[in-house]
């Protein structure tokens, strides 16, 4: 039995989610922003917009001690599974040692596996999991988890897997943290209290980077998918690339740099998990003319409303003498994908290309300038940013500078 509530099963019943922050507000008390969080999540476990491929959520609360984070991990294990006992807690301070990780995978010698991580997710895989003051594991325990966050499943010492995809994982940490005489109620009394800058430093220079860069990563992701969903947005894409040189003698290294195009929007998709699948690739060797074109079909969270901005033209200025520069232009179209998938013998390319035709602008405009000498710059016209890291952009970083990745411009 799943535990989950008739009002998120059944696509008949209404979310009410004014009575669902009241619920949680009655049993904590000052923590708005983590109700809102919760609340959040569990429209988006009832509108279907979870990743299919990792845990139902995955969250790091910060706080002092005694503030009520455990308590509202079993507010939410009763609201969302059905009873507080839906909860597996762990001391992280019990989990210092090296090997400590023999608790939760066993070792091959251990005959009963009662107790372990992996033996209570299988037999309840519907269940929130609480990983108290994540700070005070072993490092190779945050690795460990890192590989549930990613993959949404474990396999332990005896070769059985336990499969976290069900599952709601939430992390607590007391880093940065300081209670005074007057301090409030909540995660978050007062500013002389609980300073949120001084948590941010204590956590970037405790926890592993990679460990804060993948939540980083799930909540802009997160946040992406839920603004589609109030806005009303397509959720899929397909995206095309395309070169129509007039000039045979520039057509070769306009190529070369829509196969980089390509190549940049293929890693962007590996580094946010979407699906995707290449649905036309032609002009890419020699003796095909002047023209080159390759169409994606890109499925995940955000992946419409990451990648419609990038219609328009990619400039890569090649430089030929002092202030000289030949541009080469990359045109790339985004159009969305219908929610119904092709019928009969209609395939994506036939509804893609159908797509294109219907959707396409007339007048492209220029999203972006990219230069590797004299020095790299790239320029982003649209999101209105520049940086010299040409390297990140074209690893499938381009959607996190601006706003996103200030500091890394």
């Amino acid at each position: 039995m799943t535990g989950l509530p008739k009002s998120i099963l059944d696509d008949r019943e209404h979310l009410n989610l004014e009575s669902l922050r009241d619920l949680f507000t009655k049993r904590i008390l000052g923590q708005p922003e983590a109700i809102d969080c919760l609340g959040e999540r569990v429209a988006m476990i009832k509108a279907g917009l979870c990743d299919p491929t990792r845990p139902t959520g995955v969250f790091l609360f910060a706080g002092p001690t005694g503030t009520g984070k455990t308590e509202i991990v079993k507010a939410l294990a009763d609201f969302v599974f059905g009873s507080s006992d839906r909860m597996i807690r762990l001391d992280m301070s019990e989990f210092q040692s090296p090997n400590s990780s023999e608790r939760i995978l066993g070792t091959p010698e251990m005959v009963a596996d009662e107790g372990l991580l992996t033996s209570q997710v299988r037999k309840q895989p519907f269940t929130v999991i609480l990983l108290d003051e994540i700070e005070k594991s072993n490092p190779n325990i945050w690795n460990l988890f890192l590989q549930v966050f990613d993959d949404g499943r474990l396999t332990d010492a005896h070769g059985n897997t336990a499969d976290f995809r069900h599952s709601i994982i939430i992390m607590t940490t007391n880093l940065g943290a300081t209670i005074y005489s007057d301090s409030g109620i909540g995660f978050n009394p007062s500013a002389s209290a609980f300073s949120t800058t001084a948590v941010k430093q204590a956590i970037d220079k405790t926890l592993p980077k990679e460990l804060i860069r993948r939540l980083a990563q799930r909540l802009y992701l997160l946040r992406l998918a839920h603004l589609s969903f109030v806005q009303e947005l397509p959720r899929d894409a397909y995206l095309k690339i395309e070169v129509i040189s007039k000039s045979k003698r520039n057509a070769e290294a306009t190529m070369k740099y829509a196969l980089t195009m390509k190549e940049m929007y293929l890693k962007w998709a590996k580094a946010r998990r979407m699906r995707f699948s290449e649905l036309l690739s032609s002009g890419a060797d020699a003796g095909s003319g002047n023209s080159c074109r390759s169409i994606l079909a890109v499925s995940g969270f955000g992946a419409y409303l990451i990648l419609s901005p990038e219609s328009g033209l990619h400039v890569f200025e090649l430089l030929k003498a002092e202030k000289t520069f030949e541009r080469h232009n990359v045109s790339v179209s985004v159009v969305s994908q219908p929610e119904i998938p092709p019928l009969g013998s209609e395939t994506l390319l036939t509804q893609a290309e159908e797509r294109f035709r219907t959707e396409e602008g007339v007048t492209p405009r220029i999203v972006r300038y990219y230069r590797s000498e004299p020095s790299p710059l790239v320029r982003d016209t649209y999101r209105k940013w520049r940086t010299g890291r040409i390297d990140l952009v074209l690893d499938g970083n381009f959607d996190l500078f601006g706003p996103v990745l200030a500091s890394g411009s």
